[in-house]
């Protein structure tokens, strides 16, 4: 499910991208007149291309670290998808957290073997402090599902 999810939000980041930078090589404005409406437009015209610059630097920046901080490390997980080759963890749970205001979780995990802290974004809200889970996550977006899930006793 999570693969799904993923592979849908790359394609939206990557359309945006090849918009953004179509839009620059053509030289055509990020809102063009038509899309304006006429009451917008006597004003809008004379500053258009202004606004256009203005738009086109507050836009791309924001376009280039949405590509290095999602695009990126998603691309370089594709290969592992599609050999199967996650990663594992498996320990306590340290903590949890909100990642957003949607169902993904922030889970801490101390991994029994090696005694270090992997922090995991899962969609999954029943484990607690202290419970014993097994997660298997993207190495570089370190998004997983949980596999396995004990009740502290």
């Amino acid at each position: 499910m999570f693969q799904f999810k993923r592979i849908l939000e790359l394609v939206v980041f990557t359309w945006l991208f090849i918009w953004f930078v179509y839009k620059l090589v053509a030289r055509k404005p990020l809102m063009p007149l038509s899309s304006v409406k006429p009451s917008f437009r006597v004003w809008y015209e004379p500053r258009l291309k202004v606004i256009d610059i203005i738009l086109k630097l507050l836009v791309g920046p924001v376009i280039a670290i949405c590509a290095w901080t999602y695009v990126l490390p998603f691309t370089l997980d594709i290969p592992d998808m599609i050999t199967g080759n996650y990663q594992y963890v498996e320990g306590t749970v340290l903590s949890k957290q909100y990642d957003s205001r949607y169902a993904n979780r922030l889970i801490k995990v101390e991994d029994e073997d090696t005694g270090e802290t992997v922090t995991i974004s899962c969609d999954y809200n029943k484990a607690n402090k202290g419970d014993y889970i097994k997660i298997k996550y993207l190495k570089h977006t370190k998004e997983g599902v949980v596999v396995e899930h004990k009740k502290k006793k």
